[in-house]
């Protein structure tokens, strides 16, 4: 149920990097009651185990390689994992789909895949004001599979809805008036 409608909904978010995935996913939790998910959940959790990796400090190019490498083991690692976890239920939504087969998974869930669209330029102040002392290993982290393989045509088929981003309470306003029509 969304609020007091009986909707009950999944929803699924890709795009680049700060392009407005995490803030959209914690719009739609606190307005409409839906509990956030996420495929990096664990990632972060090898990462800040493993590997010592601060809690306040996104070491991007860490969090892609351990993703990367596992994998290589199974493509479906962390999408499995995901899925099992209690909070994979009816109203609920993951913030950040990077993958085909993981939004073939999702989409085969019931869930709708939404992708946020950005360009460059606004991309680009985002992440000088998110990571004001290391943003460029951010920014030339855009070649990786997690920020290209999103774009790809084998990807376009599982999307829902496309949302340009330019203003995020505008995009929360569509995507609200969207889901509820």
């Amino acid at each position: 149920m969304i609020g007091n409608s009986p909707i009950m909904v999944k929803i699924a978010i890709c795009g680049p990097m700060a392009s407005g995935k995490t803030w959209l996913a914690h719009k739609l939790c606190e307005e409409l009651g839906l509990s956030k998910i996420s495929l990096a959940a664990q990632v972060k959790v090898v990462a800040r185990d493993l590997f010592f990796m601060d809690p306040e400090h996104k070491d991007r190019i860490l969090l892609q390689e351990i993703g990367k490498k596992m994998r290589d083991i199974r493509p479906s690692v962390w999408v499995d994992y995901m899925l099992n976890s209690e909070n994979a239920q009816d109203n609920c939504v993951c913030d950040d789909v990077r993958f085909v087969n993981e939004a073939r998974k999702l989409s085969e869930e019931g869930f709708l895949i939404i992708m946020l669209d950005i360009d460059e330029e606004l991309q680009k102040s985002r992440l000088m004001r998110a990571y004001p002392d290391n943003w460029e290993i951010h920014w030339n982290a855009r070649s990786d599979s997690s920020e290209t393989e999103l774009l790809s045509k084998e990807m376009q088929e599982y999307i829902d809805k496309t949302i340009i981003v330019k203003d995020g309470l505008e995009m929360f306003e569509y995507m609200k008036k969207w889901l509820i029509e």
